[in-house]
């Protein structure tokens, strides 16, 4: 980890005193390590969240488009399927 800095920071009580419970009976190593932890997970789960959202918004973009290109390429397709199955019924 890179260097450290000190930060200040307003907790509700109840939330600290639930923290320091953590700390004191051992579950973790101190109250710094506590919080950075937690501060790496949260950041993580905005980033995931974020990455969802674009995918997202993505696929809608991209769903637009491939209707498109499905409604231009329908009649050329039919034009193939209708000339294979002629083909096909003269061979019978």
């Amino acid at each position: 980890m890179g260097k450290k800095e000190w930060c200040r920071v307003k907790l509700p009580s109840n939330l600290l005193q639930e923290m320091e419970g953590y700390v004191t009976s051992g579950e973790e190593s101190d109250i710094d390590e506590f919080f950075c932890q937690a501060l790496k997970m949260y950041l993580a789960h905005l980033k995931k969240d974020e990455i969802k959202r674009k995918l997202k918004s993505g696929y809608k973009e991209m769903s637009e488009l491939n209707e498109q290109l499905a409604d231009e390429g329908l009649p050329s397709s039919c034009r193939t399927i209708t000339f294979y199955e002629e083909k096909l019924s003269e061979c019978e």
